[in-house]
C-alpha cells in the first residue's frame, strides 16, 4: 500500500514545512514540497514528505534538495547545513 498526503493545490504553494533535527531547523521549500496535481484537472496537490508515524521518517530529495549533506561514515552519522 502507497501512503501519499494531499494538500488542496491552492494552498500548497504557501506551505513550508520545517524538519527539526536536534536544535537546528530545516526548511523544505514549496517549490520543492509540491509535487503537483494527483491528476489531469486535479484540485489536490502530492505534498513530498509523508511520515510512517512517530517514531520514523524516510527523508529524501525533497528534503535533501534544500540542504548541504556531509555523510561521515567514518563515524556513523550525517550532518545537514543551510544552503547558502
Amino acid at each position: 500500500m502507497r501512503l501519499v498526503c494531499l494538500v488542496p493545490c491552492d494552498t500548497i504553494g504557501s506551505l513550508a514545512p520545517t524538519l527539526t533535527f536536534g536544535s537546528s531547523n530545516f526548511t523544505v521549500s514549496a517549490s520543492t514540497f509540491n509535487l503537483g496535481p494527483i491528476s489531469n484537472g486535479s484540485t489536490d496537490c502530492i505534498a513530498g514528505l509523508a511520515g510512517g508515524g512517530s517514531s520514523w521518517w524516510i527523508i529524501g530529495d525533497v528534503f535533501l534538495q534544500n540542504v548541504y549533506t556531509v555523510f561521515d561514515v567514518a563515524n556513523t552519522r550525517v550532518g545537514f547545513a543551510d544552503l547558502a
